[in-house]
């Protein structure tokens, strides 16, 4: 996806910048959400100056998709030891595939990068902890998550009340970790994120509507909710596990925004460590081997909703941004695509042509083909002053601000 500077969105070129600002001990304005944006205002991350030290060493998009790869394949190893202790060799096999092939892993390598990417290592070793009787271990990663997004924190108290379920001698335990969910959530959307928002306020409550999550792509999210259940090997809906998916699940079927219902992108990938405890913890002698089948099963069928096909099908999306990318790197500032964002974001200061409100940057990376013109008469109109074409190739123009 890298070298064919393929961007199915801007979170990369987002999260790009921000390590860019991190590695800088700069504040993290983000101007490819808007100029001047703080993307503290946006959300509770503050997990993810972790990886600022990396990206200081290796400056790069492709160092945050490597990082997530890293932590991906780090929360397989609880996952698969725990499914060896307690199923067959056989199940544990099947599991296994069924986790890493699983279509949360999947469409999230596909997104890029997302500050789920550490959330995802941290719920797989916290829970394998806590079913191992490792408390400390556990409660010290089951409580980091609240440190990944804000909506975590739910996820965190609900642990709480699966911990409770489990054993009422661990009451205490479970109202720690109800206590100190609620408290990171309440603290990060109504005192935190408002502080650096621009509006004073928490962007995505605007994206909450009753009527809508009663009526609306009801077909989506209850597939949505069949196919987890089904990761879960559905012997795993027996389990209070599966408990932890409800706070996630609440968010996405309560907005408005229809990427949320259903399978793609990021959004599912911090409940399959969630769906393979469920399925361990509720399997007895006779679903050791039939459990962990219909999770493969699944994570097989539902290859058809990833985009494994760009393994092998990646030059049909490939774009020819690197010399585009060496020429507007010579400016101060860049107004760009989404193809290009996370390449220019650690060389120099550049904005998405679609949130430049009225910053007018020294050079315009974009095609003309998605212009529909030549890119010096789309800068002219839509910015004013002169421009001059610097570079043409690769479907791409470069112009640089004259005036």
């Amino acid at each position: 996806m890298w070298v064919n500077y393929y961007s199915p969105s801007w979170d990369l070129g987002i999260f790009t910048q921000l390590m860019d600002q991190y590695s800088k001990l700069q504040a993290p304005i983000v101007d490819i959400k808007g100029p001047g944006y703080n993307l503290l205002g946006d959300h509770f991350h503050p997990i993810l100056i972790l990886l600022a030290p990396v990206f200081a060493v290796f400056p790069s998009g492709l160092t945050l998709m490597l990082c997530q790869t890293v932590l991906f394949a780090a929360s397989a190893w609880p996952l698969t030891s725990l499914a060896f202790e307690r199923l067959s060799t056989k199940g544990a096999w099947l599991l296994s595939f069924a986790y890493v092939f699983s279509f949360g892993l999947l469409n999230a390598v596909t997104a890029q990068f997302h500050e789920i990417a550490v959330a995802v290592p941290l719920m797989a070793f916290g829970l394998v902890w806590w079913m191992r009787g490792r408390r400390i271990g556990a409660a010290v990663a089951i409580g980091l998550l609240v440190f990944c997004k804000e909506d975590l924190g739910l996820t965190v108290a609900m642990f709480g009340a699966v911990v409770w379920l489990k054993d009422r001698r661990d009451f205490r335990w479970a109202l720690g970790f109800a206590v100190w969910g609620v408290m990171w959530f309440l603290y990060a959307v109504f005192v935190f994120i408002p502080m650096f928002n621009t509006g004073g306020g928490y962007d995505y409550t605007d994206n909450v509507t009753l009527a809508q999550t009663i009526r609306e792509g009801l077909t989506t999210k209850l597939g949505t909710v069949g196919f987890l259940a089904l990761t879960a090997g559905a012997i795993g809906l027996r389990s209070p596990y599966i408990l932890l998916m409800l706070p996630t699940l609440a968010w996405r079927f309560a907005g408005n925004v229809e990427g949320y219902w259903n399978l793609s992108f990021h959004y599912s990938a911090v409940l399959m460590p969630i769906a393979v405890v469920a399925l361990v913890d509720a399997a007895k002698r006779r679903h050791r081997n039939f459990a962990p089948l219909v999770a493969a099963i699944t994570a097989v069928a539902l290859l058809s909703q990833t985009s494994i096909h760009l393994l092998w099908d990646a030059d049909r999306y490939k774009v020819d941004g690197g010399p585009a990318v060496q020429a507007a790197s010579r400016y101060g500032s860049v107004g760009t695509d989404l193809h290009l964002l996370a390449y220019l974001a650690p060389k120099t200061h550049v904005y998405w042509t679609s949130t430049l409100g009225g910053v007018r940057p020294d050079a315009i990376a974009l095609r003309p083909d998605d212009t529909h013109e030549p890119v010096e008469s789309w800068a002219a109109k839509n910015l004013g002053g002169d421009w001059r074409l610097v570079y043409s190739g690769g479907g791409y123009e470069v112009v640089a601000r004259q005036s």
